[in-house]
């Protein structure tokens, strides 16, 4: 093999393998903080982990969102038209609410 390409083949060898390196690294460190995406059903039958930040996917129930005029709380129900899984959010939301649709 000429040895110019022997260098190129060695260069992006390593190129390679420290990229791989950088993102299982960076995999590693973030394995905590991934948030999940659960439908109200899996959430519903224990397939959520307790205790750790989530994020629950669905239609949020008309007429069931409730705040609290002294605290940051909101309350609301999730559903995916199968379960309804009630959400107790405590901190400040912008609320776009348009034909039923409330976003956060």
């Amino acid at each position: 093999m000429n040895p110019k390409r022997k260098q190129r083949l060695y260069i992006v060898t390593a190129i390679v393998l420290l990229a791989s390196l950088a993102v299982g690294l960076t995999l590693y460190a973030l394995r905590a903080n991934i948030n999940a995406f659960y439908t109200p059903t899996q959430i519903a039958s224990g397939e959520a982990p307790e205790g750790r930040q989530i994020r629950a996917g669905g239609m949020v129930r008309e007429g069931s969102v409730s705040r609290d005029n002294e605290t940051l709380d909101v309350i609301f129900t999730v559903t995916d038209f199968d379960r309804d899984v009630t959400v107790h959010y405590q901190a400040s939301c912008r609320t776009c609410s348009v034909k039923g649709r409330v976003w956060w």
